[in-house]
This record gives structure tokens, C-alpha cells and sequence, in this order.
């Protein structure tokens, strides 16, 4: 799939572009990128125009010269749409790509057509009860310790490298277990690509930015002001954030769905990819 690139307030954004009729702009998680998306990629294309974009920090996306926050993320996406002359927008966004969707849509709410958000963090408590989330993430207190101790090599390497790598890599039998059999070898490259991305090309900065500004979102009281039609997917065996938030959530957004997929977890795109494109497919209909 062939990688575009834009420049945004001078930094470069890269993003995949395919397909052709109305357009969904994929944003991913934290250590992801674009190319997660490459699964329900294929699966839309045929009848969608399928935007998906590294976010700034990851991959082949700069990183920004403020702080990568869901505010920031949210004004970056604004332009970067206005650049593609489009007027308005669906939004499908995974995890920490959720819910910069879901403040995309409290700040631009004219530009949103519709949004898919699948297991976002809209409130600091999700961290916090997470069973999976590192506890440096879930106290402010570690923020400018680790912020400052990223800056060196070492540190990043051992702490950063090694932990994630470790982790995203014991999770690939399970979500190659959950997958569809004929589907099983998207997981060979699409999952290591996704490793990849992180240890060669992810800002450290924009990493752990991203990260700790969780510890400070709190939008239960502003979702109740989403006005755009919502779907909302969610593993039934999200290890990461319980699904009993997507319930709250589900509660929160006046026009919203919630639909639980089965044998799946957090990265249930790689997992369930022909699934997720058809509720999605439904959805935009």
C-alpha cells in the first residue's frame, strides 16, 4: 500500500489512501500506526474512501513541537482534513485513536459524518482499573521522572524498547488465536510491522506524552454533547479496558450503539478484520 505524505505547520504527516467514495479517516493507538489498519483496509475499499494516518510521533509522521494530547492530536487531524479538502468526515479510531476521535467530534462537530470508536480512554479511572496498563502509567508522579529519563539511550532502549517489544510480541499468539484461520497470516506482517514502527520509528516523547495527558482526561460530562450518530465496538475479552466502559460509554452518547465482538481483545481489527468491516459497512449505511 502505497505511503503519502503532507505537511502540516511544517511537519510531515504520512498516511495511506485508498479506495474511492465516502471518506473514513482511520486514527490508531498508542505504539501503533497506520499500517494496523491494513486488515479492515482491505475490506472497505472497495466501497469506501479509506484514509488511515500515523499519528504525529509515530512512524512516518513528525512529531509535534507542543504536546501530543488528545487537544493537539484533535487540531493536528483539523487541518491535515482541510489540507485534503474534504468537508466532512466518518472517524474510526482504535484505543488512544478513539478518543482523539471522540474530542475531534466535541471540537469540530460539523466535520464529523459519523464515528466508530473501539474501546477509547475517556475518563482517567479506565487506567487506573486496567489490569495490563504499566502502573508508571497510572500515576502523574512518574510523568516528569520518565519524561526526563527518556531523553537518554539507554534508558530508552531497556525501559521502553524491551518492555513494549516484549509485550506487543506475547500478544500476537492471542490475537492469531483469535483470528479467522485464513486470516492467520495478515498477523505475520501486519503484527511485526506494528513492532517494527514502534522500535525503529515511534518519538519516544510523543510516546510517552501521549500517555500521561490520559491521566488527565476526563470527557463524561462533554460526551453527553456528541452529536454525531456513534458506534461503539468493543472486545468482550479486552484485557486492557473493561467492557463494562463500554457500557458507560453507550450511556453517555445520546445517538450511540454498542456492540461487543466476540473472542476478541484490544486489537481486534487485526483479529477480526472481515467482522469489524462489515458492522462498520452496516453502520455507515
Amino acid at each position: 500500500m502505497k505511503v503519502k505524505s503532507v505537511k502540516i505547520d511544517g511537519k510531515k504527516l504520512g498516511y495511506f489512501d485508498v479506495g474511492r467514495g465516502s471518506p473514513i479517516l482511520m486514527i490508531h493507538g498508542l505504539s501503533a500506526c497506520k499500517e494496523s489498519f491494513i486488515p479492515v483496509i482491505n475490506e472497505l475499499k472497495d466501497n469506501y474512501r479509506v484514509i488511515a494516518i500515523d499519528l504525529p510521533g509515530h512512524r512516518d509522521s513528525e512529531e509535534l513541537d507542543c504536546l501530543h494530547n488528545l487537544e493537539s492530536y484533535s487540531d493536528f487531524l483539523f487541518k491535515f482534513i482541510k489540507k485534503l479538502k474534504i468537508k466532512k468526515i466518518s472517524l474510526f479510531g482504535t484505543s488512544i485513536g478513539a478518543s482523539i476521535a471522540l474530542q475531534f467530534s466535541l471540537s469540530y462537530p460539523n466535520q464529523v459524518n459519523k464515528l466508530i470508536v473501539q474501546s477509547p480512554i475517556f475518563n482517567y479511572k479506565q487506567l487506573k482499573t486496567s489490569k495490563v496498563v504499566p502502573f508508571y502509567f497510572k500515576y502523574a508522579i512518574f510523568f516528569p521522572v520518565i519524561k526526563f529519563f527518556s531523553k537518554f539511550d539507554f534508558f530508552r532502549e531497556y525501559f521502553f524498547f524491551k518492555y513494549t517489544n516484549r509485550l506487543i510480541q506475547n500478544k500476537i499468539p492471542q490475537v492469531a488465536n483469535n483470528m479467522q484461520r485464513e486470516d492467520r497470516e495478515l498477523i505475520k506482517s501486519v503484527g511485526y510491522d506494528v513492532i517494527n514502527a514502534h522500535l525503529n520509528h515511534s518519538s519516544i516523547d510523543a510516546w510517552v506524552e501521549s500517555g500521561f495527558s490520559l491521566l488527565e482526561v476526563d470527557l463524561i460530562d462533554s460526551l453527553k454533547r456528541v452529536s454525531a450518530k456513534t458506534l461503539i465496538l468493543w472486545g468482550e475479552n479486552d484485557e486492557f479496558l473493561s467492557m463494562k466502559w463500554g457500557s458507560i460509554l453507550n450511556k453517555l452518547i445520546v445517538v450511540s450503539k454498542l456492540v461487543k465482538i466476540k473472542k476478541s481483545s484490544h486489537f481486534m481489527i487485526m483479529e477480526k478484520p472481515k467482522k469489524v468491516a462489515g458492522i462498520v459497512r452496516r453502520f455507515l449505511k
